[in-house]
Parts: C-alpha cells; sequence; structure tokens
C-alpha cells in the first residue's frame, strides 16, 4: 500500500477547485458500458479520465464498499482471483480507485467500523481529503462515511439518523451550502415498510434541519429497491399510495407524501437507469442511486459504471482484482446554477 501511494503521488497533477484529477488517462476507445451511452457520449465520465471543470461545478462519488463483515467464503466462492473476497487486497483495489478518480465529495455505505480510520482515511489525507463518520451506530458493525476535498468543501454541520448520514458541506468556490444524505436503506426485500419509514424520517428532519427554507440537497447512497420499486416512486414523485406493494409486501397502509422534489442523476443523462448496480455470480439488481434537488443544481455529466473491455469480467459476478465490491460506484458532476434560492 505505502508503495502504491508514493507512486501515484508522484504523477499526482497540481490541485485546485477548477481541476478534476482522474489518472492515468484512459486509453480504451470504448464507449460506453451499455448502449444508452453512446448516444450520450459528451456527457459520461471516462473512468480515469483526467478532465477540467469549473469552480461552480463539483463531483460526487457512492459506493457501497462489501463490508468484511458480511464476506463469506462460501458466498463468494465464484471470485477471481479468489484472494480478492480479503479486505487487505479489496482495499487496495478501492484505494487506487479513489485517488485515480478522486472526487470533490466521497460518499461510503457499508464500511466496517475499525477499517475506516487506518485502510481508508489515512491513505486519503495525503490526497487532501477529509473524513468524517457517523457515530450513534450502537453495537452495529459497520456504518456511513463521508470524505470530502478541503480544498473544495468545509464542513458547516452534520446530522445523523440510523439509515442516513447528512452532512451540509459550503462549496467555497461559490459560497454554496449544499445538504448530502448518504444512505443505505434497510436491505431485507420483505420489509419495504421500513425502507418507506426510513425515507419519511430522512424528509420530516431535512425539513426541521433546514427551517422551513430551500436549501441544494442530494440524496445518495444504497436504496436497497429497485427502479420499479414503491420506495422508488415514493423517491422520485413524492407521493406512495396506501397498500402499494413491494416484493409482494404492502410499503405503506396509508397515503404518504413529502415536499421534496428529486430527479434521478442518471437517468435524466441516460433517459433510464443503468441495468444494475450489484452483481454477483447469482443475479444483478440495480439498487444504487444519485437523486438531487434540480432547483439550483443541474446534472452535467454522470460515470460508466465499468470500462467496456471489463464486461465479460464484471458479468461474472463481483468483486474482483479491479472492482473492490458486489456494488459498483456511481459518480457525477453537478453544476450550481445561479437561480436564487429562498
Amino acid at each position: 500500500m505505502k508503495s502504491l501511494l508514493k507512486e501515484l503521488k508522484k504523477i499526482q497533477p497540481k490541485m485546485s477547485t477548477k481541476i478534476f484529477p482522474r489518472f492515468p488517462k484512459q486509453t480504451t476507445t470504448s464507449t460506453s458500458f451499455n448502449e444508452n451511452l453512446i448516444n450520450n457520449n459528451n456527457k459520461i465520465i471516462r473512468r480515469r479520465d483526467i478532465k477540467d471543470f469549473e469552480d461552480k461545478q463539483f463531483t460526487l462519488f457512492t459506493y457501497n464498499l462489501l463490508a468484511n463483515t458480511w464476506i463469506y467464503p462460501e458466498r463468494y466462492s465464484y471470485v477471481e482471483p479468489i484472494e480478492y473476497i480479503e479486505w487487505n487486497k479489496r482495499k487496495e483495489v478501492l484505494i487506487n480507485d479513489l485517488i485515480m478518480n478522486q472526487p470533490d465529495i466521497i460518499c461510503l455505505q457499508e464500511i466496517d467500523v475499525k477499517t475506516f480510520e487506518i485502510d481508508i482515511l489515512e491513505p486519503m489525507k495525503a490526497f487532501g481529503y477529509k473524513g468524517t463518520v457517523q457515530k450513534n451506530i450502537g453495537d452495529f458493525p459497520v456504518c456511513l462515511r463521508f470524505l470530502y476535498r478541503e480544498d473544495t468543501f468545509e464542513l458547516v454541520q452534520e446530522y445523523e439518523r440510523s439509515s442516513v448520514f447528512i452532512l451540509v458541506l459550503n462549496l467555497k468556490s461559490k459560497n454554496v451550502p449544499i445538504y448530502f444524505c448518504n444512505c443505505h436503506l434497510l436491505g431485507e426485500p420483505c420489509k419495504p415498510f421500513t425502507r418507506i419509514c426510513q425515507l419519511k424520517s430522512l424528509f420530516k428532519h431535512l425539513k426541521k434541519y433546514q427551517k422551513g427554507k430551500f436549501f441544494r440537497t442530494i440524496v445518495c447512497g444504497d436504496f436497497n429497491s429497485e427502479p420499479f420499486c414503491p420506495t422508488l416512486t415514493f423517491m422520485e414523485t413524492g407521493f406512495l399510495k396506501a397498500k402499494s406493494e413491494e416484493y409482494g409486501v404492502a410499503a405503506t397502509d396509508v397515503d404518504i407524501s413529502h415536499d421534496f422534489k428529486f430527479k434521478n442523476a442518471y437517468k435524466e443523462i441516460l433517459g433510464k437507469d443503468p441495468e444494475f448496480t450489484f452483481k454477483t455470480d447469482t443475479g444483478s439488481s440495480m439498487v444504487d442511486y444519485i437523486w438531487f434537488t434540480p432547483k439550483g443544481l443541474e446534472i452535467s455529466k454522470v460515470m460508466e459504471l465499468y470500462d467496456k473491455e471489463d464486461e465479460k469480467q464484471v458479468l461474472k459476478g463481483l468483486p474482483n482484482d479491479k472492482y473492490s465490491s458486489d456494488h459498483l460506484a456511481l459518480q457525477a458532476l453537478f453544476t450550481i446554477t445561479e437561480e436564487e434560492i429562498v
């Protein structure tokens, strides 16, 4: 790990709030991870591609890391090379990916409590990152984490819920506060009622924290629900009808609503959600998302989920020696719009 950091730091370009460093520069001529990307080529961030962005722009990266706590050799026996089910191997792939991408803010889910400080935060400090952790988790072995670039953001406030960790960060270049909500909703398919309650709690407390005013807000992470599910309907439309079913189970007993207006970052660019963000040898599903308030924020680009040349390896199941989790990371480039926020 030390040798990797040393070599990567040698080639690190000079930093500024205008630079989106992604290296080494990608040499593949592939255009996409699915056919949708071909027609949106100028709106796709190439994985590990160096780009220059403006002061009013920032990048957000979200990733479920697959906590070592949930790794069972019999469940991941398909992994090749097999040693990449071990955290010591996977963390090297992860840090390599984070350093090559260097997003302005990183939202991480499913992190073992004992590994974050030494294995993730410590090496990322050398690249200008500061980290903050979800603290009120009791005896639960995994939690949510944020990393953010100190030359881009300054911390204003943080709030904790059991399934959501919220940071209010000020974008230094524009002196604009933004609410970032890092989510990991309950993963049991037969409990959509709990996922809906977790979202209701988020919206209730956001209104309380924002004191009736509007703020630019991004909600991202692992929702453990697919695009056709009521959980996502509630997120996107702000309304859910009583007795709506998710995986054959009622998600709510009564009609419910919220006042926030969100758009789906990848859907805005691609016209639909990616085919999947979670992949094992037995199946796949689309469960990870980036949502944003279109008032005051514009989605400019999204990142391809994997290199086209890796498709065969990815379809065999994750993780592997290039992708450190059974989830795929999402990344989006946002632009601050100048409309008045009241």
